[in-house]
This record gives C-alpha cells, sequence and structure tokens, in this order.
C-alpha cells in the first residue's frame, strides 16, 4: 500500500465581550486519480496526494463529488450508525442544538460560529449588577439595554451560562476533530473581551468536569490514534507561537527572535507557515500539555483592570498530523 501523506492542522487561537468561537475547515490536500490507464477495477486504486493537476501525469483533478466519496466511513469505521471519528454527543442539553447538527453546519459552509455567556463573576455580583441577556432558542441572543432599543444576534450554537465543558467540547471541538481526521486543515479559536472566559474554555482548570477543549480533544484525538494502531501510521508534531507587538515568537524556546511567515505555494508544499518554528513530537495529551505548560512560562503577561493575571498575547498551539498506510 502506498504511503500517503496528510498534514492537517489542528490550531487554537486565543485573541484579546460575551466570548465566542469559531471554528473553519479546509481540505488539507487534493486527491487525484491514476491515469486512466491505470484503471483496473481488480487492482486497488492508486491515488496521488497534492494540489492541482499533475503535470507528470496528465491526470485531471477530480469533482467534488468524488472527493466525497473518499471520505465516506468503511464499514469497520462505523458506531451506532455514526463513524467512529464523530460518535455523538457525550452531553444531551434541550436549550442546545446538537453535535451532529453542528458538523452539519461545518460541512456545509465549513465555518461554525459559536457564542458562550459566562455568569456573573463576584465582581459583578457583588456591585448589583444585572443579566442583560436573553437567550432565544438554540441559536439566538437578545441583548437587553436600558433607555435604547434591544439588540438582536443569531450565531449558529448558542450556549448558555450553565452550559458544561464537555457540552461546549461537543458542539465545536468534536465536529473539527472529525473532520481534521478526514483529512481536513482545521482552525478553532477563542475571541472574546479579557475576563469574558477564553482560557476557562480552551484550557479549562483540572482533570475533571471544568477541564476544557484543549486537554479533552487531545484525549479524544490520541484514542483515535489508538485505534488505528494496526492499520495505519499517524504522527503528530506540536508547536506553540505567541503574537505580541506584531512580532512572532517560538514559544517552545527560551529565546527567540521574531519568525517570519512565509508562503510555500510549490504542489504539495506547506502553504502558509512560519519559518523556523519548532515542532515538537508528541504521543499522548499529558505530552501535548506538557509543552503548552512550558510555552505558557514564556508568554509576554500585563495587568489589566478586568483580569490582574491576563496576558497581553496572542498564543496559537498547532497540532500537525500526519498519516501512512
Amino acid at each position: 500500500t502506498p504511503c500517503l501523506p496528510t498534514y492537517p492542522a489542528l490550531s487554537t487561537v486565543e485573541f484579546p465581550c460575551l466570548g465566542s468561537m469559531g471554528c473553519g475547515c479546509a481540505k488539507a490536500s487534493a486527491v487525484e486519480p491514476a491515469d486512466a490507464a491505470d484503471a483496473d477495477p481488480t487492482q486497488p486504486r492508486r491515488v496521488v496526494v497534492g494540489g492541482g493537476s499533475s503535470k507528470a501525469t496528465g491526470s485531471r483533478r477530480p469533482p467534488l463529488s468524488e472527493l466525497k466519496k473518499l471520505n465516506v466511513p468503511g464499514p469497520d469505521e462505523e458506531i451506532g450508525g455514526e463513524s467512529k471519528a464523530f460518535a455523538g454527543d457525550k452531553s444531551a442539553a434541550a436549550e442546545l442544538r446538537s453535535g451532529k447538527s453542528c458538523l452539519d453546519v461545518l460541512e456545509k459552509r465549513s465555518v461554525l460560529v459559536a457564542v458562550r455567556a459566562r455568569p456573573l463573576n463576584s465582581k459583578e455580583t457583588t456591585a448589583g449588577t444585572g443579566e442583560c441577556l436573553k437567550f432565544e432558542g438554540t441559536t439566538g441572543i437578545t441583548l437587553q439595554r436600558d433607555g435604547d432599543r434591544d439588540g438582536q444576534f443569531a450565531f449558529d450554537v448558542v450556549m448558555r451560562p450553565g452550559t458544561a465543558q464537555q457540552e461546549v467540547f461537543d458542539r465545536t471541538a468534536r465536529p473539527l476533530l472529525h473532520k481534521v481526521l478526514q483529512g481536513y486543515n482545521g482552525c478553532l479559536f477563542a475571541y472574546g473581551q479579557t475576563g469574558s472566559g477564553k482560557t476557562f474554555t480552551m484550557q479549562g482548570e483540572g482533570s475533571g468536569e471544568n477541564r476544557g477543549i484543549i486537554p479533552t480533544l487531545c484525549t479524544e484525538l490520541f484514542e483515535e490514534i489508538g485505534s488505528y494502531a494496526d492499520k495505519k501510521n499517524i504522527t503528530v508534531v506540536c508547536s506553540v507561537l505567541e503574537i505580541y507587538n506584531e512580532r512572532v515568537k517560538d514559544l517552545s524556546r527560551d529565546s527567540s527572535e521574531d519568525l517570519p511567515i512565509r508562503e510555500d505555494s510549490a504542489e504539495g508544499g506547506r502553504g502558509l507557515h512560519v519559518d523556523g518554528l519548532t515542532e515538537v513530537p508528541v504521543h499522548s495529551c499529558a505530552e501535548v500539555l506538557d509543552v503548552i505548560a512550558k510555552a505558557q512560562t514564556r508568554r509576554a503577561v500585563g495587568q489589566t483592570n478586568m483580569n490582574e493575571h491576563s496576558s497581553r498575547s496572542h498564543a496559537v498551539v498547532t497540532l500537525r498530523i500526519a498519516a501512512c498506510d
């Protein structure tokens, strides 16, 4: 069986007021059929991985319908009628849309936007602050404003203050992970004002029900890799960078200069990437979290009125996955 390398990147980006999240996916590489002369139905099909048409073979770029057929799970991948990489929600709340429907949104539009409202903190409670949000079903929010017209907003997913960490994961990161394991590039980022709950959502607290998206996702990722150990050779590398004052810093090094962002547009190239960024091989969720923890100690931190531990930088964690039969 030929080795078919893919390089999907799964990134988590934390930006510095209700906090919102975005998921996006795009095909990591085009898959081209072999020459028509080689198309013997009795033989295994050969494929060539790489963008565009092949000059060497003269093969055409396959239509979208053909690419989709390549992603249809086989009988051994089915669990309860759904593919193994997306086994449904582990949580089900009436006021939340299902994780499967979120996957449908991601597959149809390539982007899913979710908003999570946090509960009032102790400072706000002490000051007698009242709630200003009204939730409309599973996708709508009304911002109630005294003396002004209310604002109405619609998102793909609306998560209320009582939404659990697992419920957030089921509707954002799990659908994205499903697409990454199919060979797509994926990006998940948290955006919101300082103190809106980005770090809690992404990293969480401890290893129990309050653990965040990153450790939950890594746990599920390596469980999936383990289940394919006898069929595929899958490797994962992790990198962490910081964007601060328009400078890019490698957080896996004790000292790092401003790294250049380059574009490799060659067929099968890396596309947009940070040149010289350290990539650390990882084999478990614990190893990923260790890389992130060490990187956190190298971040630029500054105090704000909203959060005395607030970081004034943006951090990007990337997992690059390669699979060979």
